[in-house]
């Protein structure tokens, strides 16, 4: 089989080790092996053309010590191709590469789509391919244990690694840096010895912020080196970071944080809810002592997670329940954030944990993503019953209409998705869980243009009482003739229906859910 890697599409990142991972499983499948990689070069120098994120010059630079590397390790035994033109390239898949024999499937050069996404993971894991687990290099292992003997010899637990994230791409994904130099000198206080890697792009500057005795830059520079570090450690901890494909994809211990990163495209719940990947879910084909912790890096979500990591039998369901309980009650909301994510990572209670999740995360006012656990537990098969019960105890703790909402999704779960198995959007999920009723008056929540088509396309014009909307300068105001009022003025008039006519849809609609609506009162205007 033939791995098309194609710079049009596809970045000069560790992507290119979950591309291989995929290509692996596939030619397993097919009692077949991965035989040669090929680099397209993309139409922009080599690279994407809608992709400014680094200079050509640096890209370069990536191509050849991060994307050349990362082949040399996850796929060691395979040749390399690479073209100057992708008219080159063409030129020699069209003599040398059947379709069928590509990957991805079908692979076609003047139509290329990047197909190395979370739910191509999840789409091999359910055609039951097994993915691979790479091994490190002998030498490059010899040489991280006598670097980890000679700088940390006194580590009477063990070594734990901290890969950083510090970059200027999409910097909200970075690491917390002073939570985890909190997390280093706990670790330290309690006999581990403790690796820094910095960020490659910081790695120059790094040690002004650690102890020399903690950071080791080597392992951003020589990636054999980086593998063989994860596989000599006790235990691993990244956030949300390509490096931790290395990881994913071995037997090495680790500890993921962080996946989620509100307004960052690649990482935000929309991203996840497309990909089908959904909160409190663990990696594929992952082992007990390999987790991710769906909750930010901060030192309770951490530390925590590394206490019941460490405990040979995790603590149950009861003791979660209750921690969790009084963490709401007191108002302790990072407390509560931190304590439901280790239990849904860690309690064997599976049901009852993801319960107690979703519970969690909607009375903190998440409700995309408590949405998320609910399907996350469909898709598991948990007991309804169960669930159910648990997240009853949260009820008095959600608004009535974000509680009804999750309730439906439990109990109307077969019309939830779509024949790819996809989640449906926000919209569209509502939709389908509403109970259809007729009110004859309304409300449009928006005033902007997409407000006076709206009202320009309604049947019957005057059933529009008026126009909602959260800025306070326009209240009091008319258009059209119409009042415009505060949100909770809409939310008021239990006989009217509110009618989302803007392109914050998703924001309103999370809003009124949090103020108890019911989701029989909300539609959506045409846009």
């Amino acid at each position: 089989m033939i791995l098309c890697y194609d710079l049009e599409v596809s970045p000069e990142t560790f992507d290119v080790a979950g591309a291989i991972a995929l290509a692996q499983a596939q030619a397993k499948s097919q009692s077949s092996e991965l035989e040669t990689i090929v680099l397209i070069p993309g139409k922009k120098a080599g690279f994407r053309s809608n992709d400014d994120t680094y200079p050509i010059n640096e890209q370069r630079w990536r191509l050849t010590e991060l994307v050349l590397p990362l082949i040399s390790i996850c796929a060691p035994n395979c040749s390399v191709l690479s073209f100057k033109s992708r008219n080159e390239a063409a030129a020699w898949l069209e003599q040398f590469s059947p379709k069928n024999q590509r990957y991805p499937i079908g692979y076609d050069i003047e139509k290329p789509h990047a197909q190395f996404c979370v739910s191509e993971f999840l789409d091999a894991v359910k055609a039951e391919r097994t993915l691979p687990k790479w091994e490190a290099d002998p030498q490059a292992l010899t040489i991280s244990k006598e670097w980890i003997q000679k700088n940390l010899p006194k580590a009477a637990k063990g070594i734990v690694s901290i890969t950083l994230r510090q970059t200027h791409s999409f910097a909200p994904r970075n690491s917390n840096i002073e939570e985890w130099k909190s997390v280093t000198t706990w670790l330290q206080a309690r006999g581990y010895g403790v690796i820094v890697v910095p960020d490659t792009e910081t790695a120059v500057t790094a040690i002004d912020d650690w102890p020399n005795e903690t950071l080791w830059q080597t392992p951003c520079y020589n990636l054999k080196i980086r593998q063989a570090l994860y596989q000599s450690c006790t235990l691993n901890l990244f956030v949300n970071n390509g490096p931790a494909i290395l990881c994913y994809q071995s037997n090495s211990p680790y500890l993921s944080f962080k996946l989620v990163t509100p307004g960052v495209n690649v990482s935000n719940i929309e991203y996840f809810a497309k990909e089908g990947f959904y909160p409190t879910q663990p990696w594929p084909q992952s082992s007990d002592k390999q987790k991710l912790v769906w909750e930010d890096d901060n030192f309770l979500t951490i530390t925590s997670a590394i206490e019941e990591w460490e405990a040979g039998t995790p603590r149950n369901y009861d003791f979660w329940r209750a921690a969790c309980l009084e963490a709401s009650n007191a108002g302790e909301q990072q407390k509560l954030a931190s304590y439901s994510a280790v239990a849904a990572a860690f309690c064997h209670d599976r049901s009852a944990a993801l319960a107690l999740r979703t519970g969690a995360v909607a009375s903190l006012g998440r409700l995309s993503e408590a949405m998320l656990i609910v399907l996350a537990a469909i898709e598991e098969n948990l007991d309804p019953t169960r669930f159910q019960q648990e997240l009853s105890q949260w009820k008095t703790k959600i608004p009535a209409g974000s509680f009804e909402l999750l309730e439906r999704i439990l109990s109307k779960q077969a019309a939830l998705t779509k024949e790819s198995g996809k989640l449906l959007s926000l919209r569209e999920l509502v939709e389908t869980l509403q109970n259809q009723k007729t009110y004859h008056s309304l409300y449009i929540y928006g005033t902007g243009v997409t407000g006076e088509k709206a009202l320009k396309s309604l049947p019957n014009p005057n059933s529009a009482i008026g126009f909602s909307d959260s800025n306070p300068e326009l209240h009091g105001k008319t258009r059209h003739g119409k009042p415009i009022v505060a949100p909770q003025t809409a939310v008021d008039d239990l006989d009217s229906q509110i009618l989302i006519a803007s392109m914050y849809g998703d924001e309103i609609l999370e809003s009124l859910l949090k103020r108890g609506v019911s989701i029989d009162r909300i539609a959506f205007a045409d846009l």
